[in-house]
C-alpha cells in the first residue's frame, strides 16, 4: 500500500510537470545548442566517446570539463539523430527525475506525502527552471543536480555511503559545482540519517568525501578559471569597504526566486569586482543562513533546506564576477531549497481556517508557477522570440541586443540587424560578438575585405580566443592579397583548435595560392579526416589533384 501511494505521488508530480512543459519539447535548437549539439560532429559516433573524456578536448574548445554532459549528447544522438525534439525530451525527462528525487528527499526528512508533493511541485514548476529545461546546452545544471540529490539520499540511508561517494564523483563530472555535493551529503548524513551515527562508523564516509574533493580540486579550479572574464568587460566600480557591492546581483536572484517576474535569458547586469567588501557581503549572507540552520534544531527539513540554500548560494555569488553575473539556469539547484522550505511551511500545524487559507495560497502559487512556466517556454521556441523577449525585458543588455541583431540578419532584415549591433557596441565597446558581426557583414554581404579587417582586429583585441573572428580575419587577409598574414591567422587558430576543418581548408587555399601544392593537399586531407562530409575541402582537393 505504501509503495502504491509513493508511486501515485510520483505519477501526479510527473503529470502536472508535463502539463506545464507540454510546449517545451520543441523542434528547434536555440542559444548555445548548436555549439554543443547541432555543430558538434564529435557526438555523432560512439568511437569519439574516449575523446570527450580527455581534458584536451575541452581545452581546445575553451570549455569547462563536463564529460558526463557530453556523453549524454552521444546517447541522444544515437537515439534521435539530430532531431531536436528528442534532445528536448531528454531534458524534460531529467527534470522529471529530479522532481521525484526532491519528493523523496522531503519524505526522507519525515514529511508527509502531500506536503512533500507541494515542495516537489514548487521545484518542478518554478518558472526560473524553464531556462535549464529548454536549453539543451544547459543540461549540465540538471545532470549535476540529479547526482547531488542522489548523494544526499544515499548518504542519509544506512550503509549506502559508497553509492553516495560515486554520486559525488558523477556530480562533479557533470559540472564543477557538483563538488558542493560533499557538504550537502555530510549534512544529509547527520540531519536526515536514521539515528545519530557513531564516529567510528562515519569515518570511512568522511575520509572518502575528503579524498574525492581533493582529487577533483584541479578540475574545479580549472573550470572556474575558464569562467573569468577574458578581457575588458565593464565591471562594477566598488569600494574595498563596501559590503553591499553584491546587492544588485543578490536582489535579482532573490527576486527571481520569490516573485519570478521579468524572466530573461540575459538580465543586462555587468560583472562585479572581487573586493574585500564583496567577500564580506558573501560571508555575512552565508553565515546568516548557516546560523538559521543551527537554530532550527529539531526541524529537520527546515535545517537541511537552509543548509542547502547556503551551499547552493555559493555558485550564485561566484557568478557575480563572471561575464554573465545573473543567469536563471544557475538557480536550478538552489530552487530545491525553495521547495524544501515550502514543504516545511506546509507541514506546520495550523488552525482549520488558517490551514485552508494556506492551502489556497499554495494552490494559487503552484498554478501561477505553472502558467508562467508554460508562457516562458514559448520564448524558447525560436532564437528570434528568445532574444526579442530578452531585449524587451533588459533593453540595456548588450548581449541581447547583439543576438537579436544576429536573428534579424538571418531573416534578411539587414538594417534592423546593423542597428541592434551598433546599439550593442554603444552599450559595450569591447563586445567582441558585435564587432565580429559587423565585420562579417562587410566581408560576406558587402564583399569588402578591407572594410572587414578593422572590425575583426578589434574583435580579437577584445577577445583573443574568438575562433570565428580569427577564421574570418584570415579569410579577409587572403581576399585582400595578404597571404602571409592569412597563413599566420589560420596557423594560430589551429594551434588552439586543431580539429577546425574550415581552418584547415582555408589554410590549404592559402598554400595553393602561394604555389605550395603539397602543403595545400595535406591541409585538405586533414580537413576531410576531421569531417569527411566537408564538401569544400573535397572539391578543393579534387581540383588540386586534377591540375597536377
Amino acid at each position: 500500500m505504501a509503495t502504491t501511494r509513493r508511486r501515485s505521488a510520483a505519477l501526479v508530480l510527473l503529470a502536472i510537470a508535463a502539463l506545464a512543459y507540454f510546449n517545451a519539447v520543441s523542434d528547434v535548437f536555440v542559444y548555445d545548442d548548436d555549439l554543443f549539439v547541432g555543430d558538434n560532429v564529435a557526438i555523432r559516433s560512439w568511437r569519439n566517446a574516449p575523446m570527450v573524456l580527455r581534458p584536451s578536448f575541452y581545452v581546445e574548445r575553451a570549455l569547462a570539463y563536463r564529460p558526463l554532459v557530453m556523453l549524454s549528447y552521444f546517447w541522444d544522438y544515437s537515439l534521435w539523430g539530430l532531431r531536436e525534439r528528442g534532445f528536448h525530451f531528454t531534458n524534460f525527462a531529467v527534470h522529471g527525475i529530479n522532481a521525484i528525487l526532491v519528493l523523496l528527499l522531503a519524505q526522507r526528512a519525515g514529511l508527509s506525502r502531500g506536503v512533500s508533493l507541494v515542495g516537489a511541485l514548487a521545484f518542478a514548476l518554478h518558472p526560473v527552471q524553464a531556462e535549464a529545461v529548454n536549453g539543451v546546452a544547459f543540461r549540465e545544471e540538471m545532470l549535476c543536480l540529479l547526482f547531488v540529490l542522489c548523494a544526499a539520499l544515499f548518504s542519509s540511508a544506512p550503509r549506502r555511503w559508497p553509492l553516495a561517494a560515486l554520486a559525488v564523483i558523477f556530480a562533479a563530472l557533470s559540472k564543477e559545482t557538483g563538488v558542493l555535493a560533499v557538504p550537502l551529503a555530510i549534512t544529509a548524513y547527520h540531519v536526515l540519517g536514521t539515528g545519530k551515527p557513531a564516529p567510528r562508523a562515519s569515518r570511512p564516509w568522511l575520509i572518502s568525501l575528503a579524498a574525492i574533493a581533493f582529487a577533483l580540486a584541479p578540475i574545479i579550479l580549472w573550470s572556474l578559471w575558464k569562467l573569468l572574464p577574458e578581457s575588458g568587460a565593464p565591471a562594477v566600480d566598488m569600494s574595498l569597504s563596501d559590503p553591499a557591492a553584491l546587492i544588485p546581483v543578490l536582489a535579482r536572484y532573490a527576486g527571481l526566486a520569490a516573485v519570478p517576474h521579468g524572466l530573461s535569458v540575459d538580465h543586462g547586469l555587468r560583472p562585479a569586482q572581487l573586493t574585500f567588501g564583496s567577500a564580506l557581503g558573501m560571508t555575512v549572507l552565508l553565515g546568516g543562513l548557516m546560523a538559521g540552520a543551527a537554530w532550527a534544531r529539531g526541524q529537520r527539513v527546515l535545517r537541511f533546506g537552509l543548509v542547502w540554500l547556503a551551499v547552493m548560494a555559493i555558485p550564485l555569488l561566484v557568478s557575480a564576477f563572471t561575464p554573465i553575473p545573473v543567469a536563471e539556469r544557475r538557480m536550478y539547484g538552489a530552487i530545491v531549497g525553495f521547495g524544501l522550505l515550502a514543504s516545511w511551511v506546509g507541514s506546520q500545524r495550523l488552525a482549520i481556517p488558517k490551514a485552508r487559507a494556506a492551502t489556497a495560497v499554495f494552490c494559487l502559487m503552484l498554478i501561477s508557477f505553472a502558467a508562467l512556466t508554460t508562457a516562458r517556454n514559448n520564448a524558447w521556441r525560436g532564437s528570434h522570440a528568445l532574444w526579442r523577449s530578452a531585449v524587451a525585458t533588459s533593453p540595456n543588455s548588450y548581449r541581447a541586443r547583439n543576438n537579436l541583431g544576429t536573428c534579424y540578419y538571418t531573416r534578411g532584415a539587414i538594417s534592423m540587424a546593423l542597428k541592434q549591433c551598433h546599439v550593442s557596441l554603444a552599450l559595450n565597446p569591447q563586445n567582441a560578438e558585435a564587432l565580429y558581426n559587423l565585420g562579417s557583414d562587410c566581408l560576406l554581404r558587402q564583399g569588402s575585405a578591407e572594410k572587414a579587417i578593422p572590425w575583426y582586429e578589434r574583435a580579437l583585441a577584445a577577445k583573443p580566443s574568438h575562433a570565428g573572428a580569427r577564421l574570418n580575419l584570415g579569410e579577409a587577409y587572403r581576399r585582400a592579397g595578404r597571404l602571409d598574414d592569412a597563413v599566420a591567422q589560420f596557423q594560430r587558430l589551429l594551434s588552439a583548435y586543431p580539429d577546425n576543418a574550415q581552418a584547415h581548408n582555408n589554410l590549404g587555399v592559402c598554400y595553393e595560392q602561394k604555389g605550395l601544392a603539397a602543403e595545400a593537399a595535406a591541409e585538405y586531407e586533414r580537413a576531410l579526416a576531421i569531417d569527411p562530409a566537408f564538401e569544400p575541402a573535397r572539391v578543393n582537393l579534387r581540383k588540386l589533384r586534377g591540375r597536377q
